[in-house]
């Protein structure tokens, strides 16, 4: 993933604020200095409120410098960081798709596996209308992705139509790398690679049957190593000016999907204040005090009388009222799934509401029985570092306990315990043991396939005597 628009752009930033200093105007705002004619607390507002909007936009704008293209990392890693909260679960193929100019073609191929397709839009809400993931062994499919200006042509025989409702977005393909059978889980990770492997993409103008052409591309895992909400995060707090520049860039780009009638308006009234450097100051802070709401949010947004961070709108963010939620689940969940596809419960404390840190203690996790989540497909709890949730490095390479791991310990009373340690403690199976770092982290886990998302709290996190 060669991030050239990303790095050009920012170093032209970066070259044109040490240059010209902070008197000058950004050259990508579209109204003249004469109109920005408000005070400062409407040029406060308005940059609070058009960060909050667009933030996830910042993020698929440079992110998707090479569309309808499936790619994969060849392995999973905690050298990954373009992935906010990358897992293990599952393999990925993913690509962002642009249907301006024509359709794309996805070829499924059949397999035994379980997976599901997850189709966005560019601020993570679901599209119209998705790619349909088929049960194990049922046959493969040739899909027409088509856009809503596209006025007509011929495509592939047997293609079915899918409409999304928007240009330009976001798809990803996982594989489940286990599969439950009974009480029991089935290996399946060769046939999850040989699958997202086997999937194609490709524009109609350039279409082959697969796989002759749009094969998913499978990259080293350096690949996916830019730190896209570390950056986001690092901009916002030490060159807010150049994140509002920037952001504008993505915002006005012609691939950006159209405005609401107030997002249009408050798009202008930003280009309006931003035009003028007497604003600068005033939406230097908004910015910074909107990352802050966002994150705070995200943080505060938890299951009652818990410390379990959970969202049950991920992907759903269709009114404005949940555009806080949306830019807050960008930095920590990007590309999540809906809630009957996947929850997700996120832990920054314990039980008691400290900090999660691995020089102070080991931690335990213990779902008695009958506290596990329910699932159609699986349970996982993985650790993250702080900023970009990025896997936790260790000697062992192991980076999560799901209710897939081989031999994972069940106790005499049914409970499961989850040991998280930076080194296994004595007397601990190692399928139990989740190693941390030796500082801060967090802990997120997922259920897929979820039977009792609406009722389901986990248990506290305990520090381990």
């Amino acid at each position: 993933m060669r991030n050239r628009r990303l790095f050009t752009t920012l170093l032209l930033s970066l070259l044109w604020v040490s240059q010209l200093g902070l008197s000058q105007t950004p050259g990508a705002a579209g109204a003249p200095a004469s109109e920005a004619s408000h005070d400062s607390a409407d040029a406060f507002d308005t940059a609070f409120n058009y960060v909050v909007t667009f933030y996830p936009r910042w993020f698929t704008y440079f992110q998707a410098e090479n569309p309808n293209r499936l790619v994969g990392s060849n392995r999973i890693s905690p050298i990954i960081h373009a992935i906010v909260a990358v897992n293990v679960d599952t393999a990925y193929a993913t690509a962002f798709f642009s249907l301006t100019d024509q359709p794309v073609i996805v070829t499924v191929p059949s397999t035994n596996d379980v997976y599901s397709v997850l189709m966005l839009d560019e601020y993570g809400n679901l599209v119209q209308q998705s790619i349909t993931a088929a049960p194990p062994g049922a046959p493969g499919a040739v899909y027409a992705l088509i856009g809503p200006n596209w006025s007509g042509g011929t495509l592939p025989d047997g293609a079915i139509p899918i409409r999304p409702g928007v240009n330009n977005g976001f798809m990803v393909f996982r594989a489940d790398n286990y599969i439950k059978n009974g009480n029991e889980y089935e290996d399946m990770r060769q046939e999850a690679d040989t699958f997202r492997r086997s999937l194609c993409l490709i524009p109609l103008s350039q279409y082959q049957p697969c796989p002759n052409a749009g094969l998913t591309k499978i990259l080293p895992e350096l690949a996916f190593a830019f730190p896209f909400k570390g950056l986001a995060v690092a901009l916002i707090a030490n060159q807010p000016l150049l994140f509002l520049e920037t952001l504008q860039i993505a915002v006005l780009s012609p691939t950006t999907q159209p405005f609401t009638p107030d997002e249009q308006t408050l798009s202008d009234n930003f280009n309006a204040f931003f035009s003028d450097p007497s604003n600068w100051p005033q939406m230097i802070a908004a910015t910074k005090a909107a990352h802050a709401k966002t994150d705070r949010n995200y943080h505060t947004t938890t299951l009652p009388g818990t410390n379990w961070v959970h969202f049950t709108d991920i992907a759903q963010w269709f009114d404005p009222s949940q555009y806080l939620d949306r830019a807050s689940v960008t930095d920590y969940i990007q590309d999540g799934n809906n809630i009957s596809a996947a929850s997700y419960y996120h832990a920054f404390v314990d039980g008691n509401g400290n900090p999660l840190d691995g020089r102070a203690h080991n931690y335990v996790l213990t779902f008695k029985e009958g506290e596990q989540p329910l699932v159609t497909r699986f349970w996982s709890v993985t650790a993250y570092l702080p900023v970009s949730i990025e896997l936790v490095p260790n000697s062992a390479n192991k980076y999560a306990v799901a209710s897939y791991t081989p031999n994972l310990e069940t106790a005499k009373d049914g409970s499961v315990s989850i040991v998280m340690a930076v080194n296994k403690p004595a007397g601990v199976f190692k399928a139990n043991w989740l190693p941390i770092p030796r500082g801060p982290f967090n802990i997120l886990l997922r259920a897929y396939g979820p039977e009792n998302a609406s009722t389901y709290v986990p248990p506290p996190i305990k520090v381990l005597p």
